[in-house]
């Protein structure tokens, strides 16, 4: 429960291997040294509606040569004016959904930040520990359709977390 874990999209193209394995190389001991939850982000290139964006701030350390930026904000899927703006501040990037922390500290923030989402989960993993698939695939059926970042990301404290800029 305290091992750091990396929650991967299955739909990402991934064009250098070596960098993004060392990576979340780095993010397993940033994670390990701080606690704190770790992102990647990309710099964007046009203003999407599709993806949510991240102000970053200050660079607070280097690991292993990977830089880790101090997290201002997360706006998940603003309109195209305020796309464009996020574009022009420069601050702004992608959030690529690379979420990567413990299951503990991921658990307790969906607790702190999402009480019915923990609740399900909660129920759903006493089901998964018992094999009672019925019952784990009903308990699915019921957990709330919100995306991690609307649930919890806006909603933590920007110290609980640590952004790499993907390339």
């Amino acid at each position: 429960p305290d091992e750091p874990m990396a929650f991967i999209p299955c739909d990402h193209f991934i064009g250098n291997v070596s960098r993004f394995l060392d990576m979340l190389n780095a993010a397993d001991k940033a994670i390990r040294q701080t606690g704190k939850m770790v992102d990647i982000a990309v710099q964007p290139n046009y203003p999407s509606t599709a993806l949510g964006y991240t102000k970053i701030g200050d660079l607070l350390e280097t690991i292993d040569g990977i830089g880790f930026y101090q997290f201002l904000e997360h706006k998940e899927k603003p309109d195209y004016e305020l796309a464009k703006k996020y574009l022009d501040d420069g601050h702004y990037l992608w959030h690529a959904n690379y979420y990567m922390w413990t299951p503990n500290k991921f658990l307790a923030s969906c607790e702190k930040y999402a009480s019915d989402l923990y609740e399900g989960l909660a129920n759903l993993k006493e089901f998964i520990i018992k094999k009672e698939f019925q019952k784990m695939k009903e308990v699915y059926e019921q957990l709330p359709k919100i995306s991690f970042d609307f649930a919890v990301t806006e909603k933590m404290d920007s110290s609980e977390i640590l952004i790499m800029r993907g390339d």
